[in-house]
């Protein structure tokens, strides 16, 4: 199997990962759905051409900084392993990553700055855990595309959300994701597709229209949204509110959306 490039072992028993030697030419491996429990630091020594590498649904717990192999660039995926706890610096060899998932992780503090050693960061799928308490930064990601929030019902309240100079993040989703304010946008002016829904938003404003200028479209149902303010996003064709707990209309609000070809307001409690 010398000339093997992708192996899969998904939905297995493994406690641990099978030995590799051997295998120079690997380039995918997937042991997603197992029982893995650690991975020894020399796990990957001799898989020099491997580029990405799913764990996802094991029950790791940690892992050291120098475990994964620089060569990873297109997938690192993470997802569901609940107590895992990335060492400081974990990041720093990973320089051509562009895919990461760290879903379903218990995740209860990221620094503003943990994901800077990723410049060719496109795809960024996380959530912030139940222990967080003020804040979630995601900042100086040049070229993250898009971000992925979603599911995150058991955080704490009062959260606020900060993403700060993403100036190519196009699309970005916070779906159920348990918050009661609107996320703060600063620098990033390519945003097309913001999805909110789901969430326990009551208020909106104006300043959070000035942020995302550029987006097309926007979901914004099944929250608490009870009043509608100007809403100046001239380059909104969607725009979905419905299941909220609005109760009239004023022209104000629509008058700049020139651009607006689809508007929801299904299932809310409009009675002017």
């Amino acid at each position: 199997m010398k000339n093997l490039e992708s192996l899969v072992l998904t939905r297995n028993k493994l406690i641990e990962v099978p030995g590799l030697s051997g295998l120079s030419k690997l380039k995918e491996l997937n042991l997603r759905d197992n029982n893995i429990v650690r991975i020894p630091s020399q796990t990957f020594a001799e898989n020099k051409n491997l580029v990405s590498l799913a764990f996802a649904r094991n029950q790791l717990a940690e892992i050291d900084t120098d475990t994964i192999p620089e060569s990873i660039s297109n997938l690192l995926d993470f997802d569901g392993n609940q107590k895992l706890i990335l060492p400081p610096n974990f990041f720093t060899r990973l320089t051509n990553l562009s895919t990461f998932f760290f879903r379903n992780i218990n995740l209860s503090e990221i620094d503003g700055n943990a994901f800077s050693d990723l410049p060719q960061l496109k795809t960024l799928a996380l959530n912030m855990g139940t222990g967080l308490k003020k804040s979630l930064n995601i900042r100086n990601l040049t070229s993250l595309t898009e971000l992925q929030m979603n599911y995150l019902t058991q955080t704490s309240p009062n959260v606020s959300l900060n993403l700060v100079d993403l100036p190519s993040l196009d699309k970005f989703s916070a779906v159920s994701s348990g918050l009661q304010t609107l996320p703060r946008f600063t620098n990033v002016p390519n945003l097309d597709s913001l999805n909110l829904r789901g969430n326990i938003i009551s208020n909106l404003s104006v300043e959070f229209f000035e942020q995302v200028k550029s987006v097309t479209s926007l979901d914004l149902s099944k929250n608490r949204i009870e009043e509608l303010v100007e809403i100046k996003a001239t380059s909104l064709k969607s725009l979905d509110l419905s299941n909220n707990q609005i109760t009239r209309l004023t022209p104000l609000a629509f008058r700049h959306l020139q651009a607006l070809e689809s508007l929801n307001l299904r299932k809310n409690k409009v009675h002017k």
